[in-house]
């Protein structure tokens, strides 16, 4: 008996048949269709093909899963019964005659033109069964080697992130592994870059602001140093050292007598001569000089310690500074 569809124009042999139950039937056609049909009906529920025109030579429905085997000469594919998505397909690469799928387990045999029997074990499709149980523990420790070859170890960073990080000597290295426009490297490597990029960041901006900081200083410092009365031609050294007294008094925020008897010796015209008068020159080999001397060291313990208080200022701007970076740093982390 020879059955066809009036709807084609070619005679469609029907080559394979299988019966899940008293109702249901899958129909294997020559053109590579397979049909599932509800007797009760005259129009199949599920249309699937193989999309190799070849003849439907087995069938059969996976009695633990919700599947249906199908083979041609080329494959055997898996598809759900219901909805007919994919669940897998085999190709050995030869010939297929007939399959074997043995009860309530994963294990598929198959009768090809190869001299050898090909077997095949799906964990999804069922459990190994007890006299080959080992295929268990294989099936596990692929599952292991397969999930170590994912990237969850690696990170992702394009080409410019590399120059940026410091990372080119990583290409080329088991390291740094090529995907589209970047590479996925070791997380380790990409931790640390990020750690050592973030803190020469963070130095680089104190160091920045630090020398913000002292640079408006000291451009305050020498307006007002240049704005002071300029140096006479008599007593030069004098009215140097009286100028960067008073340069170091305003600098070190404070105002003293010291002060103001420095500034009222360079600009009142009532000591003029001190600084105009060829015969007040100071003569430091002189009797009269070396009997002042311990005040003159005196003047000098004083002048350094206001150089010593200023080094502390600058220091504590420095520090306060650095705690403020700090916090900052600590509140965006």
């Amino acid at each position: 008996m020879e059955c066809y569809f009036l709807s084609f124009r070619s005679s469609i042999e029907v080559s394979s048949l299988c019966f899940k139950d008293a109702l249901h039937l899958a129909v294997g056609l020559s053109n590579g269709y397979i049909l599932l049909y509800d007797i009760r009906s005259s129009q199949p529920y599920l249309t699937k093909t193989h999309n190799f025109g070849l003849p439907i030579t087995r069938l059969e429905f996976a009695s633990n899963q919700e599947v249906v085997l199908s083979m041609d000469g080329r494959a055997l594919k898996i598809w759900n019964e219901h909805n007919g998505q994919p669940f897998t397909s085999i190709e050995p690469g030869s010939d297929l005659n007939d399959f074997t799928h043995y009860q309530n387990s994963g294990i598929i045999f198959f009768a090809n033109d190869d001299p050898k029997i090909k077997q095949y074990f799906i964990p999804a499709l069922g459990p190994a069964p007890k006299w080959c149980s080992h295929l268990e523990s294989i099936s596990e420790e692929l599952e292991i080697d397969n999930n170590s070859n994912v990237y969850d170890d690696f990170k992702f960073v394009t080409r410019t992130q590399m120059d940026e990080f410091g990372l080119q000597h990583l290409i080329g290295t088991n390291a740094a592994r090529a995907y589209m426009h970047g590479y996925f490297i070791e997380m380790k490597a990409y931790t640390k870059a990020i750690g050592q990029n973030k803190l020469s960041a963070v130095e680089e901006y104190r160091e920045r602001k630090l020398k913000e900081k002292l640079e408006k200083e000291r451009q305050v410092s020498f307006v007002k140093r240049t704005t002071s009365v300029i140096l006479p031609k008599v007593n030069r050294e004098l009215a140097s050292r009286l100028q960067s007294d008073v340069g170091f008094i305003e600098e070190a925020g404070e105002s003293s007598k010291m002060n103001n008897s420095s500034n009222y010796l360079l600009t009142d015209q009532r000591f003029s001569g001190l600084f105009n008068d060829p015969d007040f020159e100071i003569v430091e080999d002189s009797e009269q000089y070396k009997q002042l001397a311990p005040m003159m060291k005196k003047l000098e313990v004083k002048k350094k310690k206001n150089e010593k208080r200023i080094e502390e200022k600058e220091r504590n701007i420095q520090n306060e500074e650095m705690a403020e970076m700090d916090e900052d740093n600590e509140f965006s982390t």
